[in-house]
């Protein structure tokens, strides 16, 4: 008689129990410098809307295009946050 396909995998940790976070789990804020965001998502991480995102770019946020889609990496939107910090101080 055959083994399931559950008998036959290893035990494994729930995703959670790793420490790694699903997409959804991860709080409006929390962008990582290695990675790279859609424009809706960075949005929604950021919590910035339409006109605030068209002023940071304005100011230098820089959004990569490919394929017709818009991109903003993590490593951007920090340089971007420590360039307007030091514009302030």
């Amino acid at each position: 008689m055959p083994m399931s396909v559950e008998a036959q995998l290893p035990d494994t940790q729930p995703i959670q129990d790793m420490g790694i976070k699903k997409m959804a789990d991860i709080e409006c804020g929390e962008v990582i410098s290695g990675a790279s965001y859609t424009l809706p998502e960075f949005m929604r991480r950021t919590g910035m809307k339409r006109d605030a995102m068209r002023t940071a770019r304005r100011n230098g946020l820089q959004v990569s295009y490919l394929h017709g889609r818009a991109f903003v990496l993590g490593k951007h939107w920090l340089d971007y946050l420590e360039a307007q910090a030091s514009h302030q101080a």
